[in-house]
């Protein structure tokens, strides 16, 4: 069948009738209630082409000379790579973000986003229209470990101090930072919460507590640059030697890092009166955490800051993450 694809295509489109009441020339290429998969046709100074639409982007079109062209446009999703399955001689499958089909002899070649991949049919295989290269994205190593230097005290303090504690924190050393938040509960009760406070201005505090640039950000030049800013900020902060900020950086990094085990433990608090008499018993948590906790997480910041990377061009045929788009 793979030979004769294109005729395949050109009968099926001509032999559909449109739908009715339509401004547009709509032919279902399965169920006629399916009108987001469509035959379409395309008039081109080499002839006309024939092919497979879902929703607006043109999956597979079948030229007369032999040509295939595959396009995903900006939705590499797994429905994508099912219809791609079905009306390409290629089986497709999402991974690291794009769409990989399996190409004989040329192992797996991604259809990246935005692009169209050309195939020519070659003594009856489909078979690239031009060698594959990709570019990859990857880590610097010279330039991360000019980095990592600048803060090797800062990991070296925290890593000895949870080795000195086998990766415990107490209850009572958090509770510097924290204060117990009460909110009333619109007639349910008073809400009790814990808020804390480690002394860093929130866009610190926010790259601390592991936030991360999303696939989305990264499509935001403006709001990827600020974030660039913050982890090149909170780099700066611990590369300068205070045990005070080191401390509480450390603290506040453990706060949201996954903890090996806990320990219940009861921790009374004063809340004064005429003699102090007034106290409250919390039931608190202590934590033990991983003692390479900190240099994990400076080792993942400092691979979100573009200029430790570099971009290389790499052969096709296996799959690949971070390729450059």
């Amino acid at each position: 069948m793979t030979v004769d694809l294109y005729k395949w295509y050109a009968d099926r489109y001509n032999d559909t009738k449109p739908i009715r009441g339509r401004a547009e020339d709509v032919r279902p290429i399965g169920r006629r209630n399916r009108d987001w998969e469509l035959l379409v046709k395309e008039d081109r100074a080499d002839g006309t082409w024939y092919g497979a639409l879902l929703y607006r982007t043109k999956v597979g079109m079948y030229g007369p000379n032999g040509e295939l062209e595959l396009n995903v446009d900006s939705w590499p999703t797994p429905k994508t790579a099912d219809f791609m399955t079905k009306h390409s001689p290629f089986r497709a499958h999402k991974t690291q973000n794009n769409i990989w089909v399996g190409v004989r002899g040329e192992g797996n070649v991604p259809i990246l986003r935005n692009t169209i991949v050309k195939f020519k049919l070659i003594d009856g295989a489909w078979q690239p229209a031009e060698p594959v290269k990709l570019k990859q994205k990857v880590v610097d190593r010279k330039a991360s470990n000019a980095v990592r230097a600048t803060v090797k005290g800062f990991v070296d303090y925290a890593t000895t101090m949870l080795k000195l504690s086998d990766g415990w924190v107490r209850a009572d050393t958090v509770a510097q930072w924290r204060t117990l938040h009460e909110q009333d509960g619109n007639g349910w009760g008073i809400w009790k919460s814990y808020k804390y406070d480690f002394g860093f201005d929130p866009g610190i505090s926010c790259i601390l507590e592991g936030v991360r640039a999303s696939r989305w950000m990264k499509t935001q030049p403006d709001k990827y640059a600020v974030h660039m800013e913050k982890c090149r900020a909170v780099l700066k902060m611990l590369s300068v030697e205070d045990i005070s900020v080191w401390d509480r950086a450390m603290h506040c990094i453990l706060r949201k890092t996954k903890e090996q085990q806990y320990n219940m433990v009861s921790l009374t608090k004063y809340m004064g009166g005429q003699n102090n008499e007034l106290e409250r018993t919390l039931e608190l948590r202590e934590y033990q955490y991983a003692t390479d906790s900190i240099r994990k997480f400076v080792d993942k910041l400092i691979r979100e800051l573009e200029e430790v990377h570099k971009v290389r061009e790499v052969e096709g045929g296996c799959i690949r993450d971070n390729l450059v788009i």
